[in-house]
């Protein structure tokens, strides 16, 4: 990504919060939300907490999303990274 490293430090994302790292934006290029929960930086989401993160991301700036295309989208996720746990949700 052309000027990445600036538009990362102008949206609040910190040298050592890790990648990949997601952030929203509504449609004046505004942040909504980013993948920096209470515990870090989700990345690319695993564990349960991580997982639950990324769902809230999605409902916090949803448009369109109905309550059960997100539910949908849940339970997809959690399908796919169930065999990529270690056990430490």
């Amino acid at each position: 990504m052309q000027n990445g490293k600036q538009a990362a430090t102008k949206l609040g994302h910190g040298a050592n919060s890790g990648l990949p790292w997601i952030t929203i934006l509504d449609s004046a290029g505004d942040e909504i939300i980013n993948s920096d929960s209470p515990q870090g930086n989700i990345g690319c989401p695993i564990t349960e907490k991580e997982c639950g993160y990324f769902i809230t991301m999605i409902e916090q700036s949803k448009q369109r999303l109905t309550k059960q295309q997100t539910t949908d989208l849940a339970t997809a996720l959690d399908a796919y990274v169930a065999p990529k746990r270690r056990g430490d949700n």
